[in-house]
Protein backbone atom coordinates (compact mmCIF):
# COMPACT_ATOMS: atom_id res chain seq x y z
CA UNK A 1 0.00 0.00 0.00
CA UNK A 2 3.01 2.23 0.99
CA UNK A 3 4.10 1.69 -2.06
CA UNK A 4 1.01 2.92 -3.80
CA UNK A 5 1.28 6.03 -2.17
CA UNK A 6 5.00 6.93 -3.26
CA UNK A 7 4.38 6.21 -6.49
CA UNK A 8 0.78 7.88 -6.53
CA UNK A 9 2.93 11.16 -5.01
CA UNK A 10 5.89 11.03 -7.27
CA UNK A 11 2.69 11.14 -10.25
CA UNK A 12 1.54 13.82 -8.72
CA UNK A 13 4.69 15.36 -8.42
CA UNK A 14 5.72 14.65 -12.10
CA UNK A 15 2.79 15.94 -13.43
CA UNK A 16 2.77 19.30 -11.22
CA UNK A 17 6.37 19.73 -12.67
CA UNK A 18 5.67 19.00 -16.10
CA UNK A 19 2.49 21.63 -16.09
CA UNK A 20 4.17 24.34 -15.12
CA UNK A 21 7.20 23.63 -17.47
CA UNK A 22 4.33 23.49 -20.23
CA UNK A 23 2.88 26.83 -19.11
CA UNK A 24 6.33 28.95 -18.74
CA UNK A 25 7.26 30.42 -21.92
CA UNK A 26 10.01 28.57 -24.20
CA UNK A 27 13.26 27.94 -21.93
CA UNK A 28 15.67 30.24 -23.68
CA UNK A 29 18.36 27.42 -22.13
CA UNK A 30 17.25 25.60 -25.25
CA UNK A 31 18.47 28.36 -27.95
CA UNK A 32 21.28 29.62 -28.62
CA UNK A 33 22.20 32.71 -25.95
CA UNK A 34 22.11 35.90 -27.19
CA UNK A 35 24.73 38.50 -27.79
CA UNK A 36 24.01 40.24 -24.67
CA UNK A 37 23.98 36.76 -22.67
CA UNK A 38 27.59 36.37 -24.19
CA UNK A 39 28.97 40.03 -23.52
CA UNK A 40 29.23 40.69 -26.94
CA UNK A 41 29.82 43.96 -28.47
CA UNK A 42 29.96 45.96 -31.34
CA UNK A 43 30.77 44.35 -34.47
CA UNK A 44 31.25 40.99 -32.95
CA UNK A 45 27.52 40.81 -31.43
CA UNK A 46 26.66 41.89 -34.84
CA UNK A 47 28.52 38.76 -36.30
CA UNK A 48 26.90 36.57 -33.17
CA UNK A 49 23.37 37.80 -33.36
CA UNK A 50 23.60 36.74 -37.50
CA UNK A 51 24.82 33.23 -36.30
CA UNK A 52 22.35 32.95 -34.02
CA UNK A 53 19.71 33.86 -36.49
CA UNK A 54 20.69 31.41 -38.80
CA UNK A 55 21.13 28.36 -36.00
CA UNK A 56 17.49 29.30 -34.89
CA UNK A 57 16.33 29.07 -38.44
CA UNK A 58 18.24 25.50 -39.07
CA UNK A 59 16.83 24.24 -35.86
CA UNK A 60 13.20 25.20 -36.93
CA UNK A 61 13.31 23.84 -40.08
CA UNK A 62 15.05 20.15 -39.10
CA UNK A 63 12.06 20.35 -36.75
CA UNK A 64 9.16 20.83 -39.41
CA UNK A 65 10.82 18.66 -41.55
CA UNK A 66 10.95 15.80 -38.69
CA UNK A 67 7.22 16.45 -37.66
CA UNK A 68 6.31 15.87 -41.35
CA UNK A 69 8.55 12.68 -41.92
CA UNK A 70 6.82 11.16 -38.73
CA UNK A 71 3.40 12.04 -40.30
CA UNK A 72 4.78 10.21 -43.53
CA UNK A 73 6.15 7.19 -41.56
CA UNK A 74 2.68 7.00 -39.53
CA UNK A 75 1.23 6.92 -42.84
CA UNK A 76 3.60 4.16 -44.09
CA UNK A 77 3.68 1.87 -41.02
CA UNK A 78 -0.88 1.93 -42.14
CA UNK A 79 0.08 0.29 -45.48
CA UNK A 80 -0.01 -3.34 -45.88
CA UNK A 81 3.65 -3.29 -47.49
CA UNK A 82 5.49 -0.11 -47.15
CA UNK A 83 8.52 1.16 -48.28
CA UNK A 84 10.85 1.37 -45.48
CA UNK A 85 13.82 0.94 -47.24
CA UNK A 86 13.69 4.16 -49.26
CA UNK A 87 11.64 6.04 -46.39
CA UNK A 88 15.13 5.22 -44.49
CA UNK A 89 17.48 6.33 -47.66
CA UNK A 90 15.32 9.29 -47.55
CA UNK A 91 15.49 10.11 -44.28
CA UNK A 92 19.01 9.72 -43.75
CA UNK A 93 19.86 11.99 -46.29
CA UNK A 94 17.57 14.27 -44.66
CA UNK A 95 19.40 14.00 -41.89
CA UNK A 96 23.18 14.39 -42.94
CA UNK A 97 21.99 17.47 -44.85
CA UNK A 98 20.91 19.24 -41.56
CA UNK A 99 24.26 17.64 -40.06
CA UNK A 100 26.16 19.09 -42.61
CA UNK A 101 24.43 22.37 -42.30
CA UNK A 102 25.01 22.53 -38.65
CA UNK A 103 28.29 21.70 -38.69
CA UNK A 104 29.11 24.58 -40.93
CA UNK A 105 27.27 27.02 -38.74
CA UNK A 106 29.34 25.36 -35.85
CA UNK A 107 32.74 26.02 -38.05
CA UNK A 108 30.98 29.79 -38.12
CA UNK A 109 30.62 30.13 -34.52
CA UNK A 110 34.40 28.97 -33.62
CA UNK A 111 36.18 31.22 -36.05
CA UNK A 112 34.10 34.34 -34.29
CA UNK A 113 35.28 33.25 -31.01
CA UNK A 114 38.58 32.77 -32.48
CA UNK A 115 38.67 35.99 -33.49
CA UNK A 116 37.22 37.83 -30.22
CA UNK A 117 39.92 39.70 -27.62
CA UNK A 118 41.12 37.36 -25.12
CA UNK A 119 38.80 39.04 -22.50
CA UNK A 120 35.38 38.78 -24.54
CA UNK A 121 36.87 35.05 -25.29
CA UNK A 122 36.74 35.07 -21.41
CA UNK A 123 33.46 36.43 -21.29
CA UNK A 124 31.79 33.67 -23.57
CA UNK A 125 33.90 30.88 -22.19
CA UNK A 126 32.09 32.15 -18.59
CA UNK A 127 28.46 32.37 -20.02
CA UNK A 128 28.66 28.91 -21.64
CA UNK A 129 30.11 27.53 -18.36
CA UNK A 130 26.84 29.09 -16.86
CA UNK A 131 24.31 27.46 -19.52
CA UNK A 132 26.39 23.97 -19.22
CA UNK A 133 25.67 23.88 -15.21
CA UNK A 134 21.69 24.38 -15.88
CA UNK A 135 22.14 21.79 -18.71
CA UNK A 136 23.71 19.20 -16.34
CA UNK A 137 20.72 20.41 -13.32
CA UNK A 138 18.27 20.05 -15.97
CA UNK A 139 19.26 16.15 -16.98
CA UNK A 140 19.95 15.09 -13.65
CA UNK A 141 16.23 16.38 -12.21
CA UNK A 142 14.77 14.50 -15.48
CA UNK A 143 16.89 11.44 -14.63
CA UNK A 144 15.65 11.18 -11.40
CA UNK A 145 11.63 12.00 -12.69
CA UNK A 146 12.90 9.29 -14.77
CA UNK A 147 14.08 6.94 -11.98
CA UNK A 148 10.96 7.97 -9.71
CA UNK A 149 8.85 6.72 -12.89
CA UNK A 150 7.65 3.10 -12.06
Amino acid sequence: MRSIHVTLAASILAATALAAYAAAPLPSMFSPPTSDQLGLTGGYASQWNDLRGQTLELRDAARNTTQQEISKLQGLLAAPSPDLDAFNAEAEHLADSYLAQARALKAKKLALYDSLPATQQAQVRAAMAERLARLRHLRAALSELDAATP
